[in-house]
């Protein structure tokens, strides 16, 4: 056989150093080929699927990532509104505080539920 290669040379030094990790075999080419294509047939009946699913739902699909974004514009609409009721409230402004808290309510509230729907 010769000179040990380096995959031969390796496992006789983790077999000498007591080493339980099993060493993996070198694919064959025929190994790697059919390999390859089990992953394409994998990877083609998982397209089929999920845009079979894609295409039956899609409607939903857009109107909740619609209703999800108008939930994130709800939920990050409240720091600008404790901005707007603070420059109120130092303006002694106490109708434009009402305001703004009802108001900051409200977009709160249907931010919740489009983030819900």
């Amino acid at each position: 056989m010769g000179t040990p290669s380096k995959v031969e040379d390796s496992v006789t030094t983790k077999e000498a150093a007591g080493s339980a990790s099993p060493v993996k075999p070198v694919e064959t080419e025929e190994e790697k080929k059919a390999k390859s294509e089990k992953d394409e047939k994998a990877l083609a009946k998982a397209k089929e699927l999920l845009f079979g699913y894609v295409k039956q739902y899609k409607g939903l699909m857009i109107l909740g990532f619609i209703f999800n974004l108008l939930g994130m514009v709800g939920e990050y609409t409240s720091p600008l509104f404790i901005g707007w009721v603070i420059d109120a409230i130092v303006r002694n402004s106490l109708e434009e505080v009402r305001d703004l808290t009802i108001l900051w309510m409200i977009v709160n509230s249907c931010g919740a539920l489009f983030q819900g729907i």
